[in-house]
C-alpha cells in the first residue's frame, strides 16, 4: 500500500464522502507539501464533493477544484442589496497570490473543515481536525496561520515545522492588498529556503 493509500484510509474517515468537509486544497499529494497555509474555516459552500477532486494514485486536483469553485459561485444567487459578485472571494484571491510569491507545494487547510459565510456562523468547537492532518504530513517545514485561534491550536501541536503568524487575508484594515499578499508568499517562500 502506498503511502497516498494510506492516508486515503485516514481521510475518509476523518471527511467521509458526501459530508460537505473539505479538509484540504492543494495540488497534487499533500504528502509532498513543504508548507500549510491554515485558517478558521472555509466561507465558500460548494455542493461538489471534496472527493469529486481526489485519485488515490495522484492526489487532490486543485486546477479542476477551482473551475468548480468558480461556476459555482457565479451560479449562486445574489445576496439582497448586491448587483453582482467577485468570481473568486477576496481572501481566495489573495491566497492565490500568496501562493504564486511562495511558488512551491502548498497544503491549504483551516483548523474547521465545514463552510458558513462568515467565521460569527462557525463558532468554535473543540481544537478541530486539522491537527492530525498536519501531523501526517512529513514534509510540512513552515506553516502559515491567517487566523490567530488557528495559530494558538497550530502551537499546541510541537511539530517541528516553523510557524508563523499573519493577518487574515480578508482584513483590508491590517493592509492587505493584491501586492502584500504576493510579497508575504516571497518572504515565506525566503524563510522556507533559510531553513532547508
Amino acid at each position: 500500500m502506498s503511502d497516498l493509500s494510506e492516508f486515503e484510509v485516514y481521510l475518509r474517515t476523518a471527511a467521509p464522502p458526501l459530508s460537505g468537509l473539505r479538509p484540504f486544497v492543494c495540488e497534487g499529494s499533500p504528502l509532498n507539501c513543504q508548507v500549510a497555509l491554515v485558517g478558521y474555516n472555509p466561507a465558500t459552500s460548494l455542493s461538489a464533493d471534496f472527493w469529486d477532486f481526489w485519485d488515490a494514485e495522484s492526489g487532490f486536483d486543485k486546477e479542476r477544484w477551482f473551475e468548480t469553485y468558480k461556476q459555482e459561485r457565479a451560479a449562486e444567487p445574489l445576496k439582497e442589496g448586491r448587483t453582482r459578485r467577485r468570481q473568486i472571494s477576496m481572501t481566495r484571491q489573495r491566497i492565490e497570490l500568496f501562493l504564486n510569491g511562495l511558488d512551491t507545494s502548498c497544503l491549504e487547510t483551516n483548523l474547521y473543515w465545514d463552510a458558513s459565510p462568515d467565521r460569527a456562523s462557525r463558532p468554535p468547537t473543540g481544537d478541530g481536525p486539522f491537527g492530525e492532518l498536519l501531523q501526517r504530513c512529513p514534509n510540512l517545514r513552515l506553516i502559515v496561520c491567517h487566523d490567530p485561534r488557528a495559530f494558538e491550536q497550530t502551537k499546541r501541536l510541537g511539530l517541528d515545522a516553523r510557524t508563523e503568524r499573519v493577518d487574515h487575508f480578508a482584513n483590508r484594515k491590517k493592509g492587505w492588498g493584491n501586492a502584500a499578499a504576493l510579497a508575504l508568499g516571497k518572504e515565506m517562500k525566503v524563510i522556507l529556503d533559510q531553513s532547508n
